[in-house]
């Protein structure tokens, strides 16, 4: 995220020459066309027409298998638009098709009715078939194929694009993840969410972290490339100009590799369009926040070539009072957070079988490394544990290369290369007191072929990824020294899918991964007060991982399943900062089990999904309370021989009228370690995971008031968990948090407004032994303005 608040000169050169560049790009849209194409379709399958159709239109079409299987669809040709292209590809077919509200293209059987049905539901199935009330079909590509929702077995919640465009409170990932079920966050601190009680950044934090080169236990991905552990933990992932947000719980170790027994946050931003589209936005908030936005889109050459500008600055001030007595960097009383991405789309006619896509990005984060608040008097008044808290700055630049070949309709060949520079530093007022930089350049390619025999009903994939990570860092701290480190991580993952309908209605998934994963760092320091560090570590870590799941579709509107799938999470080192001591861990695996159930009810206008699991981990990676130095605790890693979770994860998505959306979300997690024999004698057993809240719900609802005025709101539950894995800390969570907001447009403007934590609630999110907590934010407020065509 480029943001450009260091000084004025800087935010205005960035403004001006990205939004010269929009000006660029919108001059460039006098090239656009009409909605009609040019069609000249065989007579052949109806699955490889509709592909056809939704490639050329550039829309999804949303179909389940089933219902395609030998079908044939008549020759098309002409210069037709996309209704009339698929109403002459449906004629015969027994298929109608429906516009969903995301813009894409959903077909079902025909219903036909006898004399009396037709008579006693008239009113309301016609209204509801003339205007397509359904809920729109959730595309979900984060396990490397393209399925809906209805059709994935993972505990998956899916927030789409225009889910956040009606939300005006959801400016980062964050924002999304405290309202799924099962994910808890950290808030602005070392620690990152949880996922199902896992800790998504993983066992280190801190100066753990540093000392040991840590991986997360779940991964962000932007546009198929994994951010850093610096990106997940003290960035800020924008979803300004974003298709969807993906969220898996569970181990996705097989499908997403390394960095993911957790889970997988899977960020898909927007691609760049044939049709000219433009779109931007300003906001004005409390805490003196503000931001500024903006998209372009269009075509180059007309159905070959296009491209996507887009640009979003936010900054707010903390709400705790941070009143730094001297200028040592970034100032941590301040969040600046930006992002800047580039896409060429390249579709060229004369090979119609090739896809290829630039992506070109930058991001920027400023902010106090964590708001941590005294404990000691009233926690309410939210005093800083200090005036001069270190801050940070992240800039990360990302180029990202795609490229697909279709050999035919049933073979896919794609690739995706990524390099990234991240350079990550840490400010404080005194150099010793822990000034660290990281500077690191990350390089990885992932080569994956789909295969599909529609006669025999396989399908699947194969690939091998690898990733290279070089990191190179510096660390001056009084205790330990000053020094250097060099970091290589790599991972090297082969892995395959098949997938075979046994019968209409009875599928079988099955794949496994191959993960080899190594970590080489070594550094030294001199000059420490109590102690020098000299790190050599080198180490290989290998798994074999299987998932399998099979899938019952009771009828065409209830589906149920199971799934079994394993994770893996590499081993690592760290150093306890109270004497320098090196503190190794082992690898964690975990078989995870799953039973789950898609059922659409209510011609598709109400959605439930549920998944119930259990979770078997051995050598479980879990922080311990190992001393106190100084008035500040000294955490230990240690592995748990067992340690188990179980729960469930309920969603509910309802579309009783056109002007009223309902949405609800329910989570119930039970985890515990059951055998814990190292540290010490740390008496760990019996003791919940950190930051494991038993319930977790959520409820919200978007009502049209009147025409084209929209007010909404969401309430969630977090019940009460520990803070760390020994539960040596002190109780946190157990709080409600309500957000409201509304909106009225007037085409082609948008104005808005919300409140979050409408009542002011006053809620602990993490609270340890040391004297310090964090806390959840305070009642805020923003109101803004959109503009699109």
């Amino acid at each position: 995220m480029v943001t450009s608040t260091i000084t004025v000169p800087k935010c205005n050169s960035f403004i001006a020459t990205f939004f010269f560049l929009f000006i660029t790009l919108l001059a460039t849209q006098a090239l656009a066309q009409d909605e009609y194409r040019e069609l000249d379709l065989p007579q052949q399958s109806l699955q490889e027409s509709l592909v056809s159709v939704g490639k050329t239109y550039g829309v999804t079409i949303v179909a389940p298998s089933d219902i395609l299987r030998d079908k044939i669809a008549p020759p098309v040709s002409g210069r037709l638009s996309i209704e009339q292209a698929i109403n002459q590809l449906l004629q015969d077919s027994g298929l109608e098709r429906q516009h969903s509200s995301n813009g894409s293209i959903l077909l079902k059987k025909k219903v036909i009715l006898t004399n009396t049905e037709t008579s006693s539901s008239s009113k309301a199935s016609d209204k509801n078939e003339e205007q397509g009330l359904q809920l729109a079909p959730v595309i979900v590509t984060g396990e490397r194929s393209e399925r809906t929702l209805y059709e994935t077995a993972a505990s998956t919640a899916v927030v789409s694009g225009e889910d956040i465009e009606k939300t005006p409170s959801f400016k980062e990932v964050d924002d999304i993840l405290q309202t799924i079920p099962n994910v808890d966050l950290g808030g602005n601190s070392n620690e990152g969410p949880t996922i199902r009680g896992v800790k998504a950044g993983g066992p280190l934090s801190g100066v753990y972290a540093f000392f040991g080169g840590s991986r997360p236990r779940a991964t962000i991905t932007v546009d198929g490339r994994s951010v850093s552990f610096d990106e997940f933990i003290f960035g800020a992932t924008s979803v300004w100009d974003v298709q969807r947000v993906e969220v898996f719980r569970g181990p996705q170790t097989t499908s997403q590799g390394v960095n993911s027994i957790a889970g997988a946050i899977h960020v898909v931003t927007s691609d760049p369009t044939y049709e000219p589209h433009f779109k931007a936005q300003a906001e004005y908030g409390d805490y003196k926040s503000g931001r500024i936005s903006a998209s372009a889109s269009g075509p180059l050459v007309e159905d070959q070539l296009a491209i996507l500008l887009s640009a979003d600055l936010q900054r707010s001030d903390s709400f705790i009072d941070i009143q730094p007595t001297s200028d040592y960097g970034p100032d941590p009383n301040t969040f600046l957070n930006g992002v800047i991405r580039g896409k060429v789309l390249w579709e060229p006619t004369s090979l119609p079988e090739l896809r290829m896509k630039f992506t070109l990005g930058s991001t920027r984060n400023e902010a106090p490394q964590a708001e941590y608040v005294k404990t000691t008097g009233s926690i309410k008044d939210l005093k800083s544990i200090s005036t001069n808290l270190p801050s940070r700055r992240l800039i990360a630049t990302t180029g990202i290369h795609d490229v697909s070949y279709e050999f035919s309709d049933s073979i896919k060949l794609s690739n995706r290369f990524s390099y990234s520079d991240i350079d990550s530093n840490r400010y404080v007022d005194l150099p010793t007191s822990g000034k660290a930089k990281s500077e690191k350049d990350e390089v990885s390619n992932e080569t994956t072929l789909h295969w599909e025999n529609q006669e025999s009903g396989l399908s699947g994939l194969m690939g091998v990824f690898y990733q290279h990570t070089n990191s190179d860092e510096y660390l001056n701290y009084s205790l330990a020294g000053e020094g250097t480190f060099d970091d290589l991580q790599t991972s090297l993952g082969l892995y395959t899918e098949v997938n075979y309908d046994i019968t209409d209605r009875l599928d079988l998934t099955m794949g496994v991964r191959y993960e080899q994963d190594r970590q080489d760092r070594s550094g030294a320091t001199v000059g420490g007060s109590l102690y020098n560090i000299d790190m050599e570590y080198d180490k290989t870590f290998e798994s074999i991982l299987p998932k399998i799941s099979i899938g019952y579709d009771v009828s065409d509107n209830v589906r149920i399943g199971a799934l079994v799938s394993r994770g893996f999470n590499p081993g690592g080192v760290t150093l306890l900062w109270s004497d320098g001591s090196t503190n190794y861990f082992d690898e964690e695996t975990v078989w995870n089990y799953e039973i789950f159930s898609r059922i659409k009810l209510l011609e598709n206008r109400l959605v439930l999904n549920t998944n119930i699991f259990y979770a078997d981990y051995s050598d479980y990676q879990l922080n311990y309370l190992a001393g106190d130095f100084y008035g500040s605790a000294v955490y230990g890693i240690a592995n748990a021989e067992e340690a188990v979770s179980y729960g469930l994860e309920l969603s509910a998505d309802y579309l009783p009228t056109e002007k009223l959306h309902i949405y609800s979300g329910l989570g119930l997690l039970q985890t515990e370690i059951k055998k814990f024999d190292d540290a010490g004698g740390i008496d760990a057993e019996g003791a919940s995971f950190m930051r494991s809240p038993s319930i977790t719900l959520s409820l919200g609802a978007d009502y049209e008031l009147i025409k084209n005025l929209t007010i909404g709101g969401r309430a969630r539950y977090v019940g009460e968990y520990k803070s760390e894995d020994t539960n040596d800390s002190l109780s946190a969570g157990d709080y409600a948090v309500v957000d409201l907001q509304a909106s009225y447009e007037y085409d082609p403007f948008t104005v808005y407004g919300y409140v979050n934590n409408v009542f002011d609630s006053f809620y602990t999110i993490s609270e340890l032994t040391v004297g310090r907590a964090i806390v959840g934010n305070p009642r805020k407020f923003g109101v803004g303005i959109k503009y699109s065509f």
